[in-house]
């Protein structure tokens, strides 16, 4: 992970996904991996739907974490999106 928070700093998103991907990767458990992965994604790609998908997929896994702040922080970006997405005739699938 410490590579991917790197990238961030660089503001090098595509090579900090690479890293949070890989850390996320090796170890399953690993919440905060995701969590920047899903919030890197949530910046970089122009399809929101990609974030959004990483966002669930913590909101999933980590659900019961106490780590309030971030769920917090995640279901705001998910009603975002959603209402962004719905406001442009878009679906999610």
């Amino acid at each position: 992970m410490g590579l991917g928070h790197c990238y961030l700093e660089l503001a090098d998103l595509p090579n900090a996904i690479k890293m949070f991907q890989r850390a996320f990767d090796e170890n399953g458990g690993n919440h905060n991996a995701l969590f920047e992965l899903a919030f890197a994604s949530d910046r970089y790609y122009a399809n929101k739907k990609i974030g959004y998908k990483k966002y669930q997929q913590y909101v999933k896994l980590f659900n019961s974490k106490k780590d309030t702040s971030k769920l917090k922080f995640i279901k705001s970006r998910m009603g975002a999106i959603k209402e962004k997405l719905f406001l442009a005739g878009e679906i999610l699938d």
